[in-house]
Order: C-alpha cells, then structure tokens, then sequence
C-alpha cells in the first residue's frame, strides 16, 4: 500500500494502514492519560501518566517491544506488560529505536542497535 510515496505500517494506530489528510483521534487510546508521545520512522509510542507504555506500527526492527508482535504491524495500540511494574518517565524513538527512562532512573533501549544506536 503505497501513499505519497511511503509504506503505511499502522503507525498512526487506527487499525488500518491509511493516511489522514486532518487529525483524528486514537480512539484505542480513550480514557488513558497520554503524557508524552515519540514517533521513530514507521512506528510511534505514547506515555501514560501513569507511566505505562504503548506502541503501534511497524516491528520491522522490533520497535513495539513485544516478542509477539516481532516483524510485524501493529496496527493499534499495545501495551507493553514488560513496564507494568517498573513505569516510564519518559520516551525518545530514533528511526529504528527507543529509548526509555524509568521512574527508578534506569534506561531501557530495545530496536535496531546497528551502528551502536
């Protein structure tokens, strides 16, 4: 599905692969408080202000940060159970990384290390 000249992965957490020409709202986000939001290439993770984290698009390189979803789309939002017990602070997405500070200040990475992302 090629549009304006890029693959659609999901990124925008919808549940399809469209594009949107003005913004709409990601409803599988409802009711949680979303804090910070980081978007690396093809894929974007939010914050809650509880300090869970959710991700959606592609894990091409293993962005979303579930073995189940590895090489795959995901096309709305998913909570990472890795961060249940241990709430993030704050979130920066490269293209094909990310990089999280916990509440107990320790940094989590997971994605692409390539060249020593």
């Amino acid at each position: 599905n090629m549009q304006g000249g890029t693959k659609l992965h999901g990124q925008l957490g919808h549940g399809d692969r469209a594009s949107y020409r003005q913004p709409k709202h990601v409803e599988k986000l409802q009711g949680k408080a979303i804090r910070q939001v980081s978007c690396g290439d093809d894929f974007t993770v939010c914050i809650t202000d509880e300090g869970q984290v959710y991700a959606f698009g592609s894990d091409y390189y293993g962005c979303i940060g579930v073995d189940k979803a590895y090489g795959s789309e995901v096309l709305e939002p998913l909570q990472l159970d890795f961060f249940l017990t241990n709430p993030v602070e704050q979130v920066s997405c490269g293209d094909n990384h990310v990089a999280v500070l916990t509440r107990n200040r320790e940094v989590y990475t997971w994605g692409c290390g390539e060249y020593g992302r």
